[in-house]
């Protein structure tokens, strides 16, 4: 009896390491297509900018250049910026909370014309359960594994660029 319970652990064990090495080789990949992605788009506008610059050299047309530009950032440009003082008042804010952001998602449902109430048989919303579902999971990844990472520039006479890492909240 105790052999095969011995055998049975064995292939257990071997096959929740295999499972863990999987997991562990996909949460690579993921973070490493982010990068990729992350350093592809900046690379691209560097490349426009760059354009930009020759294209303005030999007197080119900057319209187009500079409608290329804003295409390629599109959402990355942000209208404005807010004042020190706003960005020490939000230091106030309570940060994200799946259950408000959850109220938000029903409103905008409502608001649009989805239903959110329980079913015609008075069973829950099994669709407002999996939106909840995923908020909370998206937002306890965020809370135990994201970070910010910030370069900071500095006029040279003072030290250059800092590196500045956070954890958002």
């Amino acid at each position: 009896m105790q052999k095969h319970q011995k055998q049975l652990f064995e292939i257990l064990k071997r096959d929740i390491v295999n499972l863990l090495n999987v997991i562990l080789k996909d949460m690579q990949k993921n973070a490493t297509l982010k990068k990729y992605a992350i350093i592809l788009r900046l690379v691209a506008i560097t490349v426009v900018i760059i354009k930009l610059i020759a294209d303005y050299r030999k007197c080119k047309s900057l319209v187009d250049e500079i409608l290329a530009l804003l295409t390629l950032i599109g959402g990355g440009l942000k209208p404005f910026t807010l004042p020190v003082w706003a960005q020490f008042a939000s230091a106030a804010l309570p940060g994200t909370d799946c259950n408000r952001a959850l109220m938000n998602a029903i409103e905008d449902m409502q608001g649009v014309g989805v239903p959110t109430g329980p079913l015609p048989d008075g069973s829950p919303n099994m669709m407002l359960q999996f939106g909840k579902s995923i908020l909370c999971g998206a937002e306890r990844e965020s809370s135990e594994n994201g970070t910010l990472a910030a370069s900071v520039f500095v006029p040279p006479f003072t030290g250059g660029v800092f590196k500045v890492y956070g954890k958002s909240v």
